[in-house]
């Protein structure tokens, strides 16, 4: 004869185990759901930051320019200069994750880092005495330019909400 309240535990051990499956599952799908919505937000945060700094190296680039016109004293010019170079290095580490890859984003990755080389001689010869502000920065200023403008259509595609305009 079978004994009605063991197959009653077996039938509850079963839902209960089935019950703690299915609970498993669900906290498996929250976790994943949960590091989704983290990566989102990392990358909202690279991308705003991307942004703000392409509008400060536009900033500086010209800031560099009206100095130099405007005869500015080398000390002025100097800390500019090495401003854009700190700006310009931040971009550069956040550069890459940023664009779309490839070779366009190497070549314009290789301008910025021809403009951190140009800024440094230009840096050197500040220092080393030149007097001549507009010959001293020329190159400097030529290579920002190349370098500044891909960059901030870049930085400028970005929407407030960390999503490229074209996304939204």
């Amino acid at each position: 004869m079978v004994n009605h309240p063991d197959w009653l535990g077996v039938a509850v051990a079963v839902l209960g185990f089935a019950v703690t499956i299915w609970q498993i599952r669900r906290s498996e799908s929250a976790t994943v759901g949960a590091s989704r919505a983290a990566d989102s937000a990392v990358e909202l945060v690279r991308r705003n930051q991307f942004a703000a700094a392409a509008l400060r190296l536009q900033t500086i680039s010209g800031d560099i320019d009206s100095s130099v016109v405007g005869k500015e004293p080398s000390a002025a010019i100097l800390r500019l200069l090495n401003g854009w170079r700190e700006e310009a290095m931040q971009v550069a580490g956040l550069y890459g994750s940023e664009s779309s890859g490839g070779d366009g984003a190497a070549a314009e990755l290789a301008e910025l880092h021809k403009a951190l080389r140009d800024c440094a001689d230009a840096i050197e010869k500040i220092v080393s005495g030149e007097v001549n502000m507009t010959t001293a920065t020329q190159e400097a200023r030529r290579s920002i330019k190349s370098a500044v403008e891909p960059i901030a259509i870049l930085g400028a595609s970005l929407g407030v909400s960390g999503q490229r305009k074209d996304e939204l």
